[in-house]
């Protein structure tokens, strides 16, 4: 497991020892960042480097649900109390009613409605806000399209809430992904008697329970690595892939009328390509930029043998 401190922690503790003016960096610095890692876990030996997983929390869920839609090399997400709706939403409902200051959430959304609108002067800091402006206006940019990332990404996906999460209360955002997420591989958790940070009202430590949710959610969404060798290579009488050998572009097509994953490997097991097969019909994949060599298309628990010649 890699772990790293993001870096509002560890530069602005340098340069402001407060550790919470944020005004030197970007919510998308951070998602940079994500995908340095991600390549630096890669480098790092007996990493499973198509077994990759990443796990965030809070403003970190919603980071890591868009780097997974992001990569192709990321195989599935865990989504810990982020949020499903926008940051200028949420600031407002928490000093509503975590700081039981409604003149100061009323404040807010009129000074977060000017900001959205390009009114607000950027050199002011919002209400009681230790963010600028400009940090504020990106991670707006980037929770609006919270919903759409989640409905759009092909990752195994776990969304996860405590039932006494205060900051990011699952009877609104859970319930949001509830009514809004559909596609088959997410999964949806509740703990009980469970906070924000995803221990008890009495002890911060992350619970056994959700750590041990974890830990099975992975194991089940873990996809077979490695050479032909260790995978079950077969035909499948629901997929069809043609011409193949091919040098240019294969045709997949998929006679049930479920939409299914695909993974395209080489033969190392790194993935080169993953998407969704849309039942009844046919997709087209370009082979022209791969080597010439043998590859394994996964669909399910079958693999077929492509050729690019």
């Amino acid at each position: 497991m890699l772990r790293y401190d993001k870096r509002s922690f560890t530069l602005n503790c340098i340069e402001h020892p407060s550790c919470w003016y944020v005004d030197t960096v970007s919510p998308y610095d951070y998602i940079n960042d994500l995908h340095r890692a991600i390549d630096f876990a890669k480098t790092i030996t007996n990493v499973d480097t198509c077994n990759i997983f990443l796990a965030g929390h809070s403003q970190g869920g919603s980071f890591v649900s868009q780097v997974g839609y992001d990569r192709n090399d990321v195989r599935g997400v865990l989504d810990m109390a982020g949020t499903a709706q926008p940051i200028d939403s949420i600031v407002p409902y928490q000093f509503e009613f975590i700081n039981s200051d409604l003149a100061g959430a009323n404040i807010l959304r009129a000074q977060f409605d000017s900001l959205r609108n390009g009114l607000w002067p950027m050199a002011d800091t919002l209400y009681q806000n230790h963010f600028s402006p400009r940090f504020l206006l990106d991670w707006i940019s980037h929770s609006d399209s919270a919903i759409i990332v989640q409905k759009n990404s092909d990752k195994p996906t776990a969304l996860m809430y405590g039932t006494v999460d205060r900051f990011v209360p699952p009877t609104i955002h859970y319930q949001i992904w509830l009514d809004s997420i559909t596609r088959p591989n997410v999964t949806f958790q509740l703990f009980n008697d469970i906070d924000h940070a995803f221990g008890s009202e009495y002890d911060s430590t992350m619970s056994p329970q959700v750590l041990g949710f974890m830990i099975n959610w992975i194991q089940n969404n873990v996809q077979a690595c490695g050479t032909a060798t260790v995978w079950n290579v077969e035909e499948n009488s629901t997929l069809s892939v043609y011409p193949n050998p091919s040098s240019e572009i294969i045709n997949i097509h998929l006679t049930r009328n479920t939409n299914t994953p695909f993974v395209l490997m080489d033969i190392n097991g790194e993935i080169i390509l993953q998407g969704i097969l849309e039942g009844g019909k046919t997709k087209q994949v370009d082979l022209t930029r791969l080597k010439k060599g043998l590859y394994f298309l996964r669909v399910d628990e079958s693999v077929m043998k492509i050729i690019r010649n």
